[in-house]
């Protein structure tokens, strides 16, 4: 039996796959160096034309797309897609593999035909370039655009760290230990208020399933729609505190590779949330 997964390609009846594509990477072709700016950060999508026209981009939360050494997986916040990625001399060749659907919320309507639209683009994805912070993929009938920085919005989120996808965990100061607080917005970074030491807040690291998203009025973190933390929540965190981010940690625990430089610590990294009732 082959290590490809069929790719189904409707709305209505996808795969539940959960941890497909690392079951997959062990048949990849080859794989990416540690170093390669594809892999420094979550890629946010900012535009995608085709045959049909230039898509509406959603933002709550925004759709991105995560490239490991060998596989690459988009996600629209509810559902996503991947499959192997193969690179070579600036062209990339993506063999589809996992397709994961559940039941969405209605406000993801937009964000799911998003998705249907990337699914037909990503086995023609060919031609790339890295102007900047962004990224540009090529395929026949049009192009697709990421971005590794938050977009402009009413809320003025800039920053979003977060944890990468792996086993490897940091070595907190001081241990393990749970932060109670109210999350705040501060210099475009969202923070869990402090009371009861020297600092007044810490930078959230979140873990790597949370999106980020926001609308006209705010922003927040979400977890497939479930599990919702918005700015004013008051919420208990589990995890720990990092004073600073050393070298080896960001490359091999954290994705920091757009926090701005006026967004600085104190970090916590999350382990988990609670958002407790007012």
């Amino acid at each position: 039996m082959g290590c490809f997964v069929r790719h189904i390609h409707t709305a209505t009846a996808w795969l539940l796959f959960t941890g497909a594509l690392l079951a997959l990477a062990a048949c990849a072709r080859g794989g990416l160096p540690a170093d390669d700016p594809l892999l420094a950060s979550r890629w946010l999508i900012t535009s995608l034309s085709d045959a049909n026209g230039r898509h509406s981009i959603p933002t709550a939360p925004i759709p991105y797309l995560e490239i490991d050494e060998e596989s690459l997986w988009f996600h629209n916040g509810c559902n996503g897609a991947g499959g192997f990625l193969d690179i070579e001399d600036g062209q990339m060749a993506v063999e589809m593999g996992v397709i994961r659907g559940v039941g969405c919320s209605a406000h993801f309507d937009a964000a799911e035909a998003l998705l249907d639209a990337v699914i037909d683009s990503m086995p023609g994805w060919s031609a790339y370039t890295l102007p900047g912070d962004e990224l540009a993929i090529q395929f026949p009938e049009g192009e697709i655009r990421f971005s590794r920085l938050i977009p402009p919005n009413q809320a003025g989120l800039r920053a979003f760290p977060l944890q990468r996808a792996t086993d490897a965990e940091p070595t907190y100061d001081e241990g393990k230990w749970l932060q109670r607080g109210p999350i705040l917005l501060e210099d475009g970074c969202l923070r869990v208020g402090v009371s009861d030491s020297m600092f007044t807040s810490y930078v959230i690291v979140w873990p790597p399933q949370y999106a980020v998203a926001f609308d006209d009025e705010t922003a927040w973190a979400t977890w497939s729609d479930w599990r919702n933390v918005r700015i004013g929540d008051e919420v208990v965190l589990s995890g720990g505190r990092l004073l600073e981010i050393e070298p080896l940690l960001d490359a091999e625990v954290l994705r920091l590779a757009s926090i701005p430089d006026d967004c600085p610590g104190p970090y916590w990294v999350m382990e988990d949330v609670e958002v407790l009732e007012e």
